[in-house]
C-alpha cells in the first residue's frame, strides 16, 4: 500500500480514540482500502449477554438485525481467531477452518455469500473481547498484500482500543449502556456535547426512520420541523449546562407534535461524565408518545410523568399562576395534603422546588397549536 494511504489510516485510527463518530467510520474506510465487501469492529462479553458493534458495513440488514442475539457467544469465527497468535491478522478459514456444520456458518456466513475473512483480536480484558474482521464475497480473490497492510496497522488498532478502554474506564460501561438502551421500549437517543447522536436504541431508529416526530440531519444531529427545532436547541443547551455535583438537575422536557396530529414528550436527562477532564457528559433524549389533545395540558402532564389525576391538575393549576393554597381550597383538601401531592410531583418530574415545577408546566402550556 502507498505510504499516503498508511498515513491516512493511522490518522483515522488515532482519531477514533475519543471520538465515537470517527470509530463508526473506521471499519468502512479501512474496508474500502483493502477491497472488503463487509466488516466490523465489535466488543463482546458473552457471560453477561453484552455486545456492541462499534463500526460495521456491508452486511445484509436482515441478518445483521438479529446477529447479536442469535449468535452471541456462538461465533465460531471469533472462537477460532482467539486461538491463533494475536500479533497478526489471520484468514481464519485457512489457519483454523470454521466448522461448516455450525449454526453460525449456515445461518450467518453462507446466506450472505461471504466465504473468506481476515481478522484480528484487538483487546482481551476481564472476559471482554474486541476484534476487527473483514470479509469478501465467495469467489473473490483471496487477500494478499492487504493483510500485510493491516498487519502494519494492527499495533495501532490494538493501542487505540486499549486507550479507549482506559479513557472510558473500560468499554464495559459503554457496552452496558448499549445493551440497556436496546432493552428499553421507549425511543432513547444519546447525544454528545455538540448534540450529535452517538447512539440510539431500536425504538429510536424506528421513530426517526418513520419521520413522524424527529429525524437526523446529515451530520447526525436531532432535527424537528419549524419552530420546534429552535426550542429543541434551547432545551438541549439548558440540559447540558454544568450543575453542582451535590444537586440533582431538573429534567428539561418539551412537547413535540408530528404529522397527523401525533403528540409526544421529549425528556432531556444529563448523564454524568466519568472521564479525566471533568467535563459534562452525554444527554439522553427520551421520547414518550402521548395520546391526548394538544390543549389538554393536564392529560399531557399525567402521561408524560405518570402523574395521578390530582397531581396533574395541581401541576397545571400552579403553572397557571395560582398558589398551592388556592388549589387546596378549590379541591376541598387541606394545604398539607396539597403539599404532599406537590412533593410527589417534584419526585416524578425530577424537580426540587415549586418554581421549577411552574417552569416545566409552562413549557407544556405554551406549545404552539
Amino acid at each position: 500500500m502507498p505510504l499516503a494511504e498508511l498515513n491516512d489510516a493511522l490518522e483515522m485510527i488515532y482519531s477514533s480514540v475519543d471520538d465515537d463518530a470517527a470509530l463508526s467510520r473506521l471499519a468502512p474506510r479501512l474496508g474500502r482500502m483493502i477491497g472488503a465487501a463487509a466488516g466490523d469492529i465489535v466488543t463482546e462479553r458473552p457471560q453477561d449477554d453484552l455486545i456492541v458493534t462499534h463500526s460495521s458495513f456491508g452486511f445484509d440488514p436482515a441478518f445483521l438485525e438479529n446477529h447479536d442475539s442469535d449468535f452471541l457467544g456462538e461465533n465460531t469465527w471469533f472462537g477460532a481467531l482467539r486461538r491463533l497468535p494475536a500479533e497478526r491478522f489471520h484468514a481464519v478459514e485457512d489457519k483454523a477452518p470454521m466448522p461448516r456444520d455450525t449454526r453460525y456458518s449456515n445461518g450467518w456466513v453462507r446466506p450472505q455469500h461471504f466465504d473468506q475473512s481476515l481478522g484480528a483480536v484487538l483487546d482481551c480484558a476481564q472476559g471482554q473481547y474486541s476484534w476487527i474482521g473483514f470479509v469478501r464475497e465467495s469467489g473473490s480473490p483471496k487477500y494478499g498484500p492487504e493483510d500485510r497492510f493491516l498487519n502494519d496497522l494492527l499495533p495501532h488498532l490494538r493501542r487505540m482500543m486499549r486507550l479507549r478502554r482506559r479513557l472510558f474506564q473500560t468499554d464495559e460501561e459503554k457496552v452496558e449502556a448499549y445493551a440497556l438502551l436496546d432493552r428499553l421500549h421507549l425511543p432513547v437517543f444519546l447525544l454528545q456535547q455538540d448534540f450529535k447522536v452517538s447512539a440510539m436504541n431500536e425504538a429510536a431508529e424506528r421513530l426517526q426512520s418513520a419521520d413522524c416526530f424527529i429525524r437526523l440531519s446529515r451530520d447526525g444531529r436531532l432535527m424537528m420541523e419549524g419552530c420546534q427545532n429552535d426550542l429543541l436547541t434551547r432545551k438541549l443547551r439548558q440540559a447540558g449546562q454544568p450543575h453542582e455535583v451535590s444537586t440533582k438537575p431538573p429534567f428539561e422536557s418539551m412537547v413535540i407534535h408530528g404529522k397527523g396530529g401525533k403528540l409526544a414528550v421529549m425528556h432531556f436527562i444529563p448523564l454524568p461524565h466519568r472521564g479525566p477532564s471533568g467535563a459534562e457528559g452525554h444527554i439522553a433524549a427520551v421520547v414518550r408518545p402521548v395520546d391526548c389533545p394538544l390543549t389538554d395540558v393536564t392529560c399531557l402532564l399525567a402521561q408524560a410523568y405518570d402523574l395521578t389525576d390530582t397531581e396533574a391538575r395541581l401541576a397545571n393549576f400552579i403553572g397557571s399562576g395560582a398558589s398551592l393554597c388556592d388549589f387546596a381550597e378549590a379541591a376541598g383538601m387541606a394545604p398539607s395534603t396539597a403539599r404532599w401531592h406537590l412533593k410527589n410531583i417534584e419526585q416524578k418530574t425530577g424537580t426540587s422546588r415549586i418554581e421549577q415545577v411552574v417552569a416545566l408546566v409552562r413549557n407544556f402550556q405554551s406549545v404552539p397549536a
